[in-house]
């Protein structure tokens, strides 16, 4: 049996969420939303760059990213590689992420800082690999995720579970 959340258990993660905001933490209203309607996995989230959202077409492409002086090397779980619709108010939400951010960081969801510490110090010193694109990109992502749900009064959630509301959500509607 699979978790799926109820709409209103949605709705009181994302008012959760969207009270844990500031310059150093992950967008955690903007990855929620991503989740709950795009079904993307959150390394396909943490992994996201601004080259992949195609703003006029309201998609964004899930996609590898090779090791640049810019990216780092990932890879998509199963080479699923697809392009996602975007509804509006998704849209609204990056573009107003996108002009809170400086100029220069490829990444949309990584915050600046931890941006600036995988380059400068992990990738640098070679303590970067391509199974940390997978799982490290954020420090702690698991805890400060279990925080939101306490807030949010949700018991037995997993972030993965966001996902399989959003499917659950689309068979519904057919």
């Amino acid at each position: 049996r699979i978790r799926i959340y109820s709409e209103a258990e949605c709705e009181r993660i994302l008012k959760a969420a969207s009270e844990v905001q500031n310059d150093s933490v992950l967008a955690w209203d903007i990855v929620i939303t991503l989740a709950l309607t795009t079904a993307m996995r959150k390394s396909e989230m943490l992994n996201l760059t601004w080259a992949d959202i195609d703003f006029e077409s309201r998609v964004v492409e899930v996609s590898p990213k090779e090791d640049t002086p810019e990216t780092w090397e990932w890879r998509i779980k199963d080479t699923d590689r697809r392009t996602l619709p975007l509804k509006e108010d998704v849209i609204r939400l990056l573009i107003n992420l996108q002009d809170q951010r400086p100029e220069g960081y490829p990444y949309v969801l990584v915050p600046p800082r931890r941006y600036d510490y995988i380059q400068n110090h992990l990738r640098a010193t070679g303590e970067w690999t391509l199974s940390h694109a997978r799982t490290s990109v954020i420090n702690n992502f698991k805890v400060m995720f279990d925080r939101i749900l306490a807030a949010a009064h949700v018991k037995n959630g997993t972030f993965h579970d966001l996902r399989r509301t959003a499917i659950t959500e689309w068979l519904y509607q057919g």
